[in-house]
């Protein structure tokens, strides 16, 4: 069973990498996420437990329910992260969601699961 709300760990800065058996990733200029699914579809919430669902109508993909993914929400320009295109996606208001999705499409780069068929794997 997935209990809510979820936090997600947050980064640290550091000048160096860690030293270990560690496998490292770029961060990329966006906002953290936590996409849960379940049988009545995908829902967004920010890392202070705000619904942002209904600004990503792009991210209603098919996923096993039960599921809960820790990512980073992301709009690229040009090849790279945008910070200031997905705050605006995040921003905007239902009469403005359909066309920014046109326009600035959003992508959901998840790096941790959480939750798989409602087991906790953290």
């Amino acid at each position: 069973m997935i209990h809510t709300p979820i936090k997600p760990m947050l980064l640290h800065k550091s000048n160096t990498p860690p030293s270990g058996d560690y496998i490292h990733q770029v961060k990329l200029d966006g906002f953290r996420c936590i996409l849960t699914s379940t049988a009545e579809g995908i829902k967004l919430h920010t890392r202070h437990q705000n619904e942002c669902t209904l600004q990503f109508p792009e991210l209603q993909i098919s996923l096993p329910p039960e599921m809960v993914l820790d990512g980073e929400m992301v709009v690229m320009r040009e090849g790279r992260p945008c910070w200031e295109s997905v705050m605006r996606r995040f921003q905007a208001g239902q009469s403005s969601v359909n066309q920014l999705t046109e326009e600035l499409p959003a992508q959901f780069s998840a790096f941790d699961m959480i939750y798989v068929d409602g087991q906790d794997v953290t």
